[in-house]
C-alpha cells in the first residue's frame, strides 16, 4: 500500500499527477478520498468532477480498479 496524497491537495492537482504516480506505483486498487473543503477549493463543482472523472479514466486505463470516497 502507497499513500500517493498530498495534505490539502484539490482535485487539480490529483489531475496533473495521476499519470506519474500511476506509472510509478502501478497500483492495482486505486482509492481516491477528498475532503470536500479542499476537493474543490480551487475550482466550480463541475470542474471538480471532471478532475475526478479524469483521475478515475487513468487508473482505469492503467488496468486497476478505482474505489471514490467522500
Amino acid at each position: 500500500m502507497v499513500n500517493a496524497s498530498i495534505s490539502g491537495e484539490t482535485t487539480s492537482g490529483g489531475a496533473s499527477r495521476i499519470s506519474a504516480t500511476l506509472a510509478q506505483h502501478r497500483p492495482r486498487v486505486t482509492i481516491l478520498a477528498w475532503a470536500p473543503t479542499t476537493a474543490c477549493a480551487d475550482c466550480p463543482v463541475g470542474q471538480m468532477r471532471d478532475n475526478l472523472a479524469a483521475i478515475i479514466r487513468a487508473a482505469q486505463k492503467a488496468g486497476g480498479r478505482v474505489l471514490l470516497l467522500a
